[in-house]
């Protein structure tokens, strides 16, 4: 049986990098929790979390913070496999 990870992604309105890493989850029916500032997280949080950037969107995996979208592409390709295969 193969384990759930733990996703989470930081995400701004209107960031185009913070909705293509939303597409690319759901796309792959990924499970995942966003925090949107302004929405269900504030600018305040995010900078305590991520006291190094201001970039978006920011994604932690099984509590391991991997970075922006670009980041989680490259997770994405080298480590996700489609379930059942």
């Amino acid at each position: 049986m193969e384990e759930k990870m733990n996703i989470t992604i930081w995400t701004q309105q209107g960031n185009r990098e913070s909705e293509q890493a939303d597409f690319a989850l759901r796309a792959r029916h990924i499970d995942f929790t966003e925090r949107k500032i302004g929405v269900n997280a504030t600018l305040e949080e995010f900078l305590t979390e991520f006291p190094n950037t201001n970039e978006f969107p920011q994604v932690i995996i099984d509590n391991t913070k991997i970075g922006s979208y670009k980041a989680l592409e490259n997770y994405l390709i080298h480590t996700w496999t489609k379930p059942n295969e």
